[in-house]
Order: structure tokens, then sequence, then C-alpha cells
């Protein structure tokens, strides 16, 4: 169902407009760098569960890549080929490490902007969700409100189609802000209209606790 795609809401975002140079980087931030890999070692463990270490750099210096479980990742990358790491840092006694993060290789296809982390399920990987979740977009383009206009424009709403597209790809904090703000009021309007409506058919007639 594409309502139920377009209502599959990331649990977290990637925010990538912006690298970091590695000399920059401060401990426990979570950050977007690109940097070139200068080596590629297999680490301890079997199979899929073995662990992958990289050593990468950039104008600024270097810093290692650490993949857990990444046994099916070791022909994933190439030395002098540079790549995108996003993740989570780790600044200690003057050497810096990035933990299991996303990744692509730098090219005209990877992703910019802030994106959308999911949650998963059923063997579907971020890239599946990603795929549905924009075809669902496309398809609810045009879409009639599902709100009165009066009730849009009394508590100053965005649209519903601004609202979809901006939870799943935020052009920025304000517009996350808006499209946030109105899928919870219609969440809260929608079960305010469900209690009026159930007390005055089985509640003779007494109104539902104002909410909005």
């Amino acid at each position: 169902q594409v309502q139920d795609a377009a209502a599959h809401f990331p649990r977290a975002y990637e925010d990538l407009r912006n690298a970091k140079k590695i000399a920059a980087l401060q401990n426990e931030e979570k950050a977007l760098v690109r940097a070139r890999v200068l080596l590629v070692k297999p680490g301890r463990g079997y199979g899929r569960k073995r662990t992958l270490t990289l050593l990468v750099e950039d104008e600024s210096g270097r810093m290692q890549v650490v993949f857990f479980s990444a046994g099916f990742m070791l022909k994933s990358f190439v030395r002098g080929e540079e790549y995108r790491f996003f993740g989570k840092v780790r600044v200690e006694d003057g050497r810096t490490t990035m933990f299991h993060p996303s990744w692509a290789k730098e090219d005209e296809n990877a992703e910019t902007g802030i994106v959308p982390v999911y949650p998963l399920a059923y063997g579907l990987t971020q890239k599946d969700l990603k795929n549905v979740t924009k075809i669902a977009l496309k398809c609810l383009e045009g879409s009639p409100e599902t709100l009165p206009e009066s009730v849009i424009s009394d508590a100053n709403l965005c649209s519903r189609q601004f609202a979809l597209s901006n939870i799943h790809y935020p052009e920025g904090e304000t517009e996350y802000a808006q499209a946030r703000y109105r899928l919870i009021y219609e969440e809260f309007f929608v079960f305010q209209l469900a209690v009026r409506l159930s007390k005055n058919r089985f509640g003779g007639g007494r109104g539902g606790t104002k909410i909005l």
C-alpha cells in the first residue's frame, strides 16, 4: 500500500550536507568524512562475522574505519579509491577511529543532503526502503488534503504532501520541524475526532476530552 509505505517514517537521519576533515573530528561526534583508502585489513573472526579495518586519509590526516560482522565486505573497498563514511568517531590518544559507519563510493550517485535511516524488517535493506518510499511519495503527489482547509489555516500547518516529503527527506531543520508538527497535529486531530464520534454513538452525546 502506498499510504503504508509513506507512513513508514525514519527512525533517524544522516546529515550528509557537509563533510569534515579528519583532523577536525571531535570525540563521540557523528560526522561525514570523504577519504581515500590506503589499507584494507581483515580482522578477527571467521566468515561473515569477521571484522574489517580500513586505514583512510584526506589532506588533513588519517583515521581507522572499523566494521563488525563484515566478512562479506572484504572486496568492497579498493586501495587508492575515495569513499564517504558517516558514523560515530572516537578520538583517543591521538588516534581517530570511526566504527561501523554507513559508506558509499565517492561518485555522482552518492547521496547528499539529510537522508533517512529506516527501521528494518523482513530482510529489507535501507536501499530497498528508500526506493519504496520515493515511489510512494511520487504516487502521492497531488493527492487531496486529509484535513479541512479551515483547520490547516487556523493551526498554521504545512500541506500533507510537504510534511511527508520533509519527514523522509528534510530540506533543512526548519522544514523538518514543520513536517513533524503537521503529522503529530493530524494524529491527535484524528484521535480526538474518533473519541467524539465514539462518545456521540455510545456515550449519550457527551463530548470527548479536548486535545487541540
